[in-house]
């Protein structure tokens, strides 16, 4: 199984003027970037042309995620 790692920057600003830039590695080679802004998410491949991001409104994510993804339980 892939091992994943995730650094991030967080901007010295209020969230929306800057993004919060997260870049995912798996087995140590970069998977890809995901900004994080107060408008949308942006998910650039490692492999995309021109850095071009898939973006996606918190709206969208948010049914995508209830949708596509599965609820945990909180640590106890």
């Amino acid at each position: 199984m892939p091992q994943h790692r995730a650094d991030f920057q967080v901007p010295n600003r209020p969230l929306g003027k800057s993004d919060i830039v997260f870049r995912i590695y798996e087995d140590e080679e970069l998977f890809g970037t995901l900004k994080v802004s107060l408008g949308a998410l942006d998910w650039i491949p490692a492999n995309a042309p021109h850095n071009m991001p898939y973006r996606i409104t918190w709206d969208r994510f948010d049914a995508f995620a209830k949708e596509k993804g599965y609820r945990i339980h909180p640590e106890e």
